[in-house]
């Protein structure tokens, strides 16, 4: 991807992360996802289309609200960062996102 698409990526699944996760599930941003990108008309990507698109309606829901990044605690923040980063499927930013989402405390 370049990367104005790179860019536009990341801000869609910020956006979509934090702004309409109580609005829109997985497999719907997933097949959004897959329909923005630049080869969106490849084989490949049409069929995770239709298949995030059945699983959505197949599937019973179970919606959680994930909260906005401003709720967020400095742990919860970082992981979102590292993920995010254009080369965020790097071990190093995976490791440091792992390091984040262990300190996080979990509610019960």
């Amino acid at each position: 991807m370049n990367k104005i698409s790179s860019f536009f990526a990341i801000a869609f699944f910020i956006s979509a992360g934090v702004n309409a996760a109580e609005t829109v599930d997985t497999h719907q941003q997933a097949a959004m996802a897959h329909e923005m990108m630049d080869n969106s008309n490849a084989p490949a990507h049409q069929k995770m289309v239709q298949a995030h698109q059945a699983q959505a309606h197949n599937s019973q829901t179970t919606k959680t609200v994930a909260p906005s990044f401003s709720q967020m605690d400095e742990h919860e923040k970082a992981m979102v960062v590292h993920e995010s980063m254009n080369n965020g499927h790097a071990s190093s930013h995976q490791q440091q996102a792992e390091k984040h989402r262990q300190q996080i405390p979990t509610q019960g």
